[in-house]
C-alpha cells in the first residue's frame, strides 16, 4: 500500500499559460477535499498508480534516490 503525503487539485481550465502569473492566479484554492471533486482525484490518482506504480524495496510515488544521496555522502 502506497503512503499519500499530499493531495491537490487546482482548478486550470482558465489558464492560458501566459505570464509569470499563469499559476499563481490558480493554484489557490486546492480543490482535492472539495466533495464535488472527490471522483477527480480517485480518477487521477488511478491513472498515477498504473503508469508510475511504486518501486520495490519501499512504499510511496517516486524512485528511490538513496543509491544516490549515499553516493554524494548525504
Amino acid at each position: 500500500m502506497q503512503t499519500v503525503l499530499a493531495t491537490e487539485l487546482y482548478d486550470h481550465r482558465q489558464d492560458e499559460g501566459i505570464g509569470p502569473q499563469a499559476f499563481d492566479s490558480f493554484e489557490v484554492v486546492n480543490l482535492a477535499a472539495v466533495g464535488e471533486y472527490r471522483g477527480v482525484v480517485v480518477e487521477l490518482r488511478g491513472l498515477l498508480a498504473g503508469v508510475f506504480g511504486s518501486w520495490p524495496g519501499r512504499e510511496g510515488p517516486g524512485p528511490d534516490r538513496s543509491a544516490d544521496r549515499a553516493e554524494q555522502g548525504v
